[in-house]
């Protein structure tokens, strides 16, 4: 999942020179630019700058990672809209319900149920 502007990639494919196991769907028009490894790895060695960007993605997907398989195992469907709501409004404003309810692992349906019984406790 990712917005404008942001930074995206399937680690494993890129780092592995495998396909990956997942794709992008992107739901608006947009621009994608993507760097083959092999044109990376010439800059990135001669630049602190790149290898001090790519520590802090590759912290970021780890940290992410490490949210989204505590949630699954450990949060009901409720818990994770929660956790949701406050840490990536964005995609809630942004993003249609479908797509959302993938990401946080759970039927449109059940996000329908979560979102009305919110709102029902905000009335």
């Amino acid at each position: 999942m990712s917005l404008e502007g942001e930074f995206i990639t399937s680690l494993g494919s890129f780092i592995n020179g495998e396909p990956s196991n997942h794709y992008l769907q992107a739901i608006k028009p947009c621009k994608i630019w993507f760097i083959k490894k092999e044109t990376w790895w010439l800059p990135y060695a001669q630049h602190a700058v790149l290898r001090d960007f790519w520590v802090r993605v590759l912290e970021a997907m780890v940290i992410g990672y490490e949210i989204r398989v505590y949630q699954h195992l450990a949060q009901n469907a409720e818990q994770r809209y929660h956790y949701f709501m406050k840490h990536f409004p964005q995609f809630v404003r942004h993003v249609p319900q479908k797509y959302l309810a993938s990401m946080m692992g759970i039927k449109p349906e059940s996000l329908s149920h979560i979102r009305a019984k919110l709102a029902k406790r905000i009335s």
